[in-house]
């Protein structure tokens, strides 16, 4: 009994280890948060309330690389289905770093 013990200390610290390294550093980001058509592309900066809160991830951590203007926070989910349609079309992702601000950023969790 002891004996596991043992061994399961050292698969716990390889899984921290390795959550502990995946967590982005807190710095500035640019940070898109929009509302508007995403088809048309009609897209504007959407206003933080107080209070707001909202799903966001790193541009860079999804299928859709960003360009060479840098990575982007991408929150709420209008911002993140525009960002999935880059690819396609350049003038939504223009829409999307000029809606975009940058902000000093905490991330709290992975991914």
């Amino acid at each position: 009994m002891h004996m596991k013990g043992w061994l399961l200390f050292p698969s716990i610290l390889i899984v921290s280890a390795t959550l502990i390294g995946c967590r982005p550093k807190d710095r500035d980001v640019l940070v898109a948060y929009v509302e508007g058509d995403v088809f048309l592309p009609d897209l504007r900066a959407r206003p933080w309330r107080i209070g707001d809160s909202a799903s966001c991830y790193l541009a860079s951590g999804t299928s859709v690389k960003p360009d060479k203007r840098g990575d982007l926070l991408l929150c709420g989910e209008r911002t993140q289905l525009a960002w999935s349609q880059t690819w396609l079309r350049d003038d939504i992702s223009a829409q999307l770093y000029a809606n975009a601000k940058t902000f000093p950023v905490k991330f709290h969790s992975l991914g």
